[in-house]
C-alpha cells in the first residue's frame, strides 16, 4: 500500500488560510422601539447598553432640543426646550474602533408640552374672597391645600381673618380652624416645607396695614398630619432684631438648615429695606439664630422670588424691588444670587445666567419644582402699576443655569398672588393676586395626561 500520501495531504488540509469575519456593526441592545415621551424642560436618561465596550455613540438632534452622551457612554440625555411643539428624530450613530461599519439608530420623541391646563373660579359663597399675600400649605397624603389669611382689599392691605382648605380632587373649598398658637390675622408669612412629613414653618410677615403696619417676630410651626391642624410658637435664640415682610424664607433638606433674606422692616415710626442674611437650626421647640457674614451679598431688596435647591445646596433670589432710583420707585433688580450651605460658613455668589432675563419686578408669583430643579415665575410688577405677563422657568442645575420663556397661553398677570407645588402630581399652583382686577381662582401648571 501507499501509506505515504496519508501525510502529505493531512498537511495540506491544516495549512489551507480560512476568511476571516468581517467585523459587526455594533448595536445598541435596549435601544426604544417606540417614541419616547420628552416633557419640555424635564431631562430623560435612556440607558446606552452597547454590545462592546469600544463602541462610541454620537448625536444629531434638531433644534430645540439637546441630546448628549454621559462621559462615561452609559446613558443618552435628551431634553425638549419650551418652544418644541412638533414631534422629532434624534439620531444616534453608533462607531467601533475594530472596522466595524457603523450603525445609525434613530430614536422617535413625543414632545409633550408643558401649559396652564385648568382654571379654577368660583363664587363669594361658594370659597374665600380675593386677596393677596396669603400662605398655602399642603398636605400631599390627603390632597388638600390648606390657606391661612392674608389681606384684603376693602381697605386693601387690612388682614383678612378667615382660613379656607382646597380639595385638589374636587376642587372644592371649605372652612378649617386651626389650634394652638395661632397667628394673628397678617399676610407675606412665608412658609417653608419639611419633605417626607406634614409639618410646615411659617416667618415673618405683617399684621397691619399701610403706616401702621407691624412686622410678626414669631416663629411657628404647623402640623397638617394633626387632626386639630395645630400651631405651635417655638422658642427663638439669637434671633434678628427687625422683623420683616416680603422676605425670602428657605430650608435645604439635606443640611436641615433654615435660611432668611432680606424684606422690608416697618412700623409705625420706621421704615427699612433689608439686605441682612439670616440661618438657623432647630433642636426640639428651640430655633438658634446666627448671622450669615458674606463678602458680597444681594442689595437689600423685598418681594423677590426664592428657591432653596437641596440638590446643590444652594438657597436662591432672583430680583425683588430695590431701594428707589428718581423716579422709579420699584428699582427691581434682574440679578440672581445664591448663597451656598455646604459650608459651615455660607456664602453668596452672583450666578451668571443664559437665555433672556426676563424683566425684573416685585411681589410675583413663584413655583419650585425641586426634583427637576426649576423655579417658575407668574406675574409680579416692575412698576407698582401693571403686571408683567407670560412664564418663565429658570433652570438651576449646576453650571446649567439659564432663563426660558414657556410658550404657553396663561392666566391673566396678576401681583401679589400665592402659589405651591404639587409632588404627587408634578403640577404648579398660582392663584388670588390683582392687576386690573381682584383675583379669585387657582391655575393650573403641568402637562396633559
Amino acid at each position: 500500500m501507499r501509506k505515504a500520501l496519508l501525510f502529505p495531504l493531512f498537511v495540506l488540509a491544516c495549512s489551507a488560510e480560512a476568511t476571516p469575519k468581517a467585523p459587526q456593526a455594533p448595536r445598541w441592545l435596549d435601544a426604544p422601539t417606540t417614541p419616547v415621551a420628552l416633557r419640555q424642560g424635564i431631562d430623560v436618561a435612556l440607558p446606552l447598553h452597547l454590545d462592546r465596550t469600544a463602541a462610541k455613540a454620537t448625536v444629531v438632534a434638531p433644534e430645540g432640543i439637546g441630546a448628549t452622551v454621559d462621559s462615561d457612554g452609559a446613558s443618552l440625555h435628551l431634553r425638549a426646550d419650551y418652544t418644541v411643539a412638533d414631534d422629532a428624530a434624534v439620531t444616534v450613530t453608533l462607531k467601533a474602533d475594530d472596522g466595524a461599519p457603523p450603525t445609525t439608530v434613530e430614536v422617535r420623541a413625543h414632545i409633550v408640552p408643558l401649559g396652564w391646563i385648568d382654571r379654577q373660579t368660583w363664587s363669594e359663597t361658594d370659597g374665600p374672597q380675593a386677596r393677596e399675600h396669603t400662605s398655602m400649605f399642603l398636605d400631599e397624603g390627603t390632597r388638600v391645600v390648606y390657606m391661612l389669611q392674608g389681606t384684603g382689599y376693602s381697605p386693601q392691605w387690612k388682614p383678612i381673618d378667615d382660613n379656607w382648605q382646597l380639595d385638589l380632587a374636587s376642587k372644592t373649598w371649605s372652612r378649617w380652624t386651626p389650634t394652638g398658637d395661632v397667628p394673628e390675622p397678617g399676610a407675606t408669612r412665608r412658609a417653608v416645607h419639611v419633605p417626607g412629613t406634614k409639618v410646615y414653618y411659617l416667618y415673618g410677615g405683617s399684621t397691619g396695614f399701610q403706616e401702621t403696619e407691624v412686622g410678626d417676630p414669631a416663629l411657628y410651626r404647623v402640623d397638617l398630619g394633626n387632626p386639630a391642624h395645630t400651631f405651635t410658637k417655638l422658642t427663638q435664640v439669637g434671633a434678628p432684631e427687625r422683623t420683616r415682610v416680603l422676605h425670602a424664607f428657605g430650608y435645604d433638606t439635606e443640611k436641615k438648615i433654615f435660611v432668611v433674606f432680606g424684606g422690608v422692616f416697618q412700623s409705625a415710626t420706621e421704615q427699612a429695606m433689608l439686605s441682612d442674611t439670616w440661618t438657623f437650626t432647630l433642636e426640639g421647640d428651640t430655633a438658634t439664630w446666627k448671622e450669615v457674614k458674606s463678602a458680597q451679598k444681594p442689595s437689600a431688596r423685598y418681594g423677590g422670588f426664592h428657591a432653596t435647591d437641596s440638590t446643590s445646596h444652594r438657597f436662591f433670589v432672583w430680583s425683588g424691588a430695590q431701594q428707589p432710583k428718581g423716579k422709579d420707585m420699584i428699582n427691581a433688580a434682574s440679578d440672581l444670587w445664591a448663597l451656598d450651605l455646604s459650608s459651615a460658613q455660607p456664602s453668596w455668589s452672583l450666578v451668571e445666567t443664559t437665555g433672556t432675563t426676563p424683566r425684573g419686578r416685585r411681589n410675583g408669583c413663584w413655583i419650585h419644582d425641586p426634583k427637576t430643579q426649576r423655579l417658575f415665575v407668574f406675574g409680579g410688577t416692575p412698576d407698582g402699576s401693571v403686571s408683567t405677563p407670560g412664564l418663565f422657568a429658570l433652570d438651576l442645575r449646576p453650571g446649567h443655569e439659564g432663563w426660558s420663556t414657556v410658550a404657553a397661553a396663561a392666566p391673566p398677570p396678576r401681583s401679589s398672588g400665592s402659589g405651591f407645588f404639587d409632588p404627587t402630581t408634578g403640577r404648579g399652583y398660582c392663584g388670588f393676586g390683582n392687576d386690573r382686577e381682584l383675583y379669585r381662582d387657582m391655575n393650573v401648571l403641568g402637562y396633559p395626561e
